[in-house]
């Protein structure tokens, strides 16, 4: 399942859509993206707080 929000970075997506039309305050931003070199490691943390 696709989730509502999502947070990577201390950077929050959410669809400002559905937040306005509750009358709440939303600011788009552009999501996070990281440059890497081939050939070195890297490690992402992924945490899914979802619930059925």
């Amino acid at each position: 399942p696709v989730p509502d929000a999502v947070l990577i970075s201390g950077y929050g997506q959410y669809p400002c859509s559905a937040a306005t039309s509750q009358g709440k305050s939303c600011t788009s931003v552009t999501p996070a993206t990281y440059v890497v070199q081939s050939g070195k490691r890297y490690r992402f943390r992924v945490i899914n707080t979802s619930a059925d």
